[in-house]
């Protein structure tokens, strides 16, 4: 898209050398001095703020929060887990892209673990950046994730259930740092036999339980009006005299009707047996997650000595 404004943002950007080079670059756009370059920052956290919230009206603007680094996953795997010398393979997996928005969330899954393992989180192609700017971004390896307690929920499940992996779950927060939320072991099997009868049994409970109590909240409101109308009609009847002499008679004799034995014959014949066979729903997957302990080792930035908390603390 053409660019319509050029509008200067920080105190820097008043230096004429630095307006020179901009107007040089964006081929001779004038640029907008319209705004004080030391407030602006602090006047677009105020506009954002006041759209945050509730209390204030003010123009719609959107703000898109993005990371500026690729964020990849390095570990090792074995291209045969059972064979003793097979040597490890380095693998790396973009896990948040250059420019990915966030907040936001992303599994990696490590199909082929089935032991205690880690892997790392590191800055992934950097070849965007200068030499300087490379210099200025110091350490790339961010952190060292040790995943324990897969051996033991492998041998759990490896003869019931079909593994699909340890799935690590991360999380860019608002603030656009990292987080690792849970490290988790998945598995799926079919259902038993024995336990669709008893979903079965529950679902029917439940089901007439649920009509029992409509039918019986029915009753007891139709019950409670039919009370009052056997009331209103009782006071409002009038007696009648019946003579006793008057005898009912009715006639339950009927004449019978014969039946041809071709008809009969027939309508034998045209009778036709329905038999109706019912399949039996298939068995359902049911998914099993066993949580795995995991430890973050932080490798940007070096924990302060003793020596230096000891300083830190007397200043």
């Amino acid at each position: 898209a053409e660019i319509q404004q050029v509008l200067l943002f920080g105190g820097s950007t008043r230096i004429p050398r630095v307006q020179n080079e901009l107007v040089k670059s964006l081929g001779g756009i004038e640029l907008g001095k319209s705004l004080n370059t030391d407030e602006a920052a602090a006047m677009g956290g105020v506009y954002q703020a006041a759209a945050l919230s509730k209390g204030y009206r003010v123009k719609k603007f959107i703000v898109k929060d993005a990371n500026q680094y690729p964020i990849n996953v390095q570990f090792e795997r074995h291209a045969d887990p059972t064979a003793e010398n097979s040597e490890p393979k380095l693998i790396d997996r973009t896990l948040f892209q250059r420019n990915n928005l966030y907040p936001n969330r992303k599994v990696m899954t490590f199909n082929r673990h089935t032991d205690d393992f880690s892997f790392d989180v590191r800055y992934g192609d950097l070849s965007f950046l200068s030499d300087t700017d490379k210099r200025s971004l110091g350490k790339t390896d961010l952190l060292r994730i040790n995943v324990s307690g897969a051996r033991k929920a492998y041998e759990k499940h490896q003869d019931t259930s079909e593994s699909k992996g340890v799935k690590a779950h991360f999380q860019l927060d608002d603030n656009s740092l990292l987080v690792l939320d849970r490290v988790e072991f998945v598995f799926e099997r079919k259902e038993t036999e024995a336990e669709r009868t008893n979903a079965t049994k529950d679902e029917d409970e439940s089901t007439l339980s649920k009509l029992g109590s409509k039918i019986s909240s029915f009753f007891s409101s139709s019950g409670a009006s039919s009370s009052e109308n056997d009331t209103n009609n009782t006071t409002n009847s009038t007696e009648e005299t019946v003579p006793t002499n008057t005898t009912e008679t009715t006639n339950d004799e009927q004449t019978a009707k014969p039946v041809d034995e071709k008809e009969g014959a027939n309508a034998t014949d045209n009778t036709t047996t329905t038999t109706t066979t019912t399949t039996a729903p298939p068995l359902k997957t049911i998914t099993i997650r066993e949580p795995l302990e995991f430890t973050v080792e932080i490798l940007d930035y070096a924990d302060p000595t003793l020596e230096a908390r000891a300083n830190s603390m007397k200043k």
